[in-house]
């Protein structure tokens, strides 16, 4: 029997529970759409940088 949905990908993200301080998502969400995927693109940026 075959099963539906999307077909699995090789790297699925992972949730993880994050508190951040409220001005900085208000400042983050008021950027626009996309959001998350600019804030995904500041930490990788960050890791290559050797910041963390």
């Amino acid at each position: 029997m075959r099963q539906g949905g999307r077909p699995r990908i090789a790297s699925p993200k992972v949730h993880i529970g994050l508190r951040l301080a409220a001005d900085v998502v208000n400042g983050i969400r008021a950027s626009g759409k996309g959001y998350n995927a600019r804030v995904e693109k500041v930490l990788r940026e960050a890791l290559a940088k050797g910041v963390f």
